[in-house]
């Protein structure tokens, strides 16, 4: 996995767990499959904010995002920004898996922005 193009900056150890967890056996016995199956990955991916539309949020709200732009265009960000306007917009300079390509800093982050919303 150390090699493909998404996991390459993925640091040792998160790619460690995401092998250990992240995978299973395929039932066919040939290979492996991903733990979470596709089907709840499409039921997270559809409570992604866009699908909300123009909505205020009644609590303090934060969208933690990638500077390189892999997965989130510049245009969608605009969109994004003008659809949530209490929203905070956050860019990460790491890629689209940040969480796992810094995760010390990732969880940095995410723990400034629960103490300010305390």
């Amino acid at each position: 996995f150390a090699s493909k193009k998404l996991f390459r900056p993925f640091e040792p150890s998160c790619l460690d767990h995401y092998v250990e967890h992240g995978l299973q056996p395929s039932t066919d016995g040939n290979g492996y499959t991903l733990t979470v199956p596709a089907s709840l990955e499409y039921q997270i991916f559809c409570g992604t904010p866009y699908r909300l539309g123009n909505t205020l949020l009644p609590m303090p709200s934060y969208f933690l995002y990638s500077e390189k732009h892999e997965v989130l265009e510049t245009s969608d960000l605009a969109w994004l920004k003008k659809a949530f306007r209490n929203t905070e917009f956050i860019g990460f300079p790491e890629g689209h898996m940040f969480p796992m390509e810094a995760p010390e800093k990732a969880a940095n982050i995410i723990k400034e922005l629960v103490m300010r919303t305390e």
